[in-house]
């Protein structure tokens, strides 16, 4: 008589190789995600570059308001919204909103600076941490 039925040893080996692979992909996602934040990070200074020097071209003020989860990009009367990864978190800023003058300099309106600095951290291990300079407007991006 033939028996139909599935040996212990074979259903523990399937259920194991069928953990792995989950595990794996699990594992895969989350790089995926720390190269993605790392990456919006990288465009969010991008942006500030691009906003300062659309202010100097079209002769008009820019500014990006940064926010817990994202940041809005306002030139002239046109605005665009853009949100964070979920890993990214903005742990220390002392400027929110990223002004630019017409000659391409940081704004001092109402006792506000746009200069500043503002420190990303990426996953609770990696930290970002994003300088505009006072006078020229020169923005850094240090990885610590």
């Amino acid at each position: 008589m033939k028996n139909k039925g599935f040996t212990l040893l074979e259903l523990i080996l399937t259920i194991s190789i069928i953990l792995i692979l989950l595990s794996v992909s699990t594992f895969s996602f989350n790089v995926k995600d720390k190269i993605e934040s790392k990456y919006q990070i990288k465009e969010f200074v991008t942006n500030i570059k691009f906003i300062k020097n659309y202010a100097q071209i079209n002769n008009c003020r820019t500014s990006i308001v940064l926010t817990e989860d994202g940041y809005t990009i306002h030139l002239d009367n046109k605005s665009k919204e853009i949100k964070f990864n979920k890993l990214i978190e903005v742990s220390e800023k002392n400027v929110s909103d990223i002004r630019f003058t017409t000659t391409g300099k940081p704004s001092f309106l109402n006792k506000k600076n746009s200069a500043g600095t503002i420190v990303f951290i990426v996953d609770k291990d990696k930290q970002y941490t994003l300088k505009i300079l006072p006078v020229t407007g020169k923005v850094n991006l240090i990885e610590n």
